[in-house]
C-alpha cells in the first residue's frame, strides 16, 4: 500500500500533468442465500455491500484504482476493506501492483487481518 500511495504522490508532485480523476462511483449489492463472511463465519450472515471506487488516470500511461469496500450484516457494517492498484497501461498490455487489506469491526478476535499485496499483469484480447 505504501508503494502505491507513494507512486500517487511522486507522479503527481514531479510532474506538470496533474492526476486526473476518470470516474466516481458507489456500487451497492444485496446478498441473497446463506452468505457468511470468510473473516467471521460464525459470527456474521452477509446482508449485502456498500462500496466507494475512484479511478484516476496519472500521467499518459499511469493508473489507480482505489476501492473502499464495506460488507454489513445484521443490520451494521461488519468490515470495511481497502484495495488499491497502482500500474501501466499499454496498447495491449497492463502492470500493475495491488494492496488489499480487510479489517472486522466492532471486534477483537486476537488475530492478523487478511492483507494481501501482489504484481500482476493482464494481456488485453480484444
Amino acid at each position: 500500500m505504501k508503494t502505491a500511495l507513494l507512486t500517487l504522490l511522486i507522479a503527481s508532485v514531479s510532474f506538470a500533468q496533474p492526476v486526473t480523476l476518470t470516474s466516481l462511483y458507489i456500487e451497492a449489492e444485496k446478498a441473497t442465500g446463506t452468505n457468511r463472511t470468510p473473516l467471521m463465519p460464525s459470527v456474521y450472515k452477509k446482508d449485502g455491500e456498500l462500496n466507494l471506487i475512484m479511478e484516476t488516470k496519472v500521467l499518459a500511461l499511469g493508473y489507480s484504482i482505489i476501492k473502499v469496500d464495506s460488507m454489513f450484516a445484521d443490520s451494521q457494517f461488519a468490515t470495511v476493506a481497502l484495495d488499491i492498484e497502482t500500474g501501466v497501461r499499454f496498447d495491449w498490455l497492463e502492470v500493475y501492483v495491488d494492496h488489499r487489506s480487510q479489517h472486522a469491526l466492532d471486534t477483537n478476535y486476537g488475530f492478523k487481518y487478511p492483507n494481501e499485496n501482489g504484481v500482476g499483469f493482464r494481456v488485453r484480447l480484444k
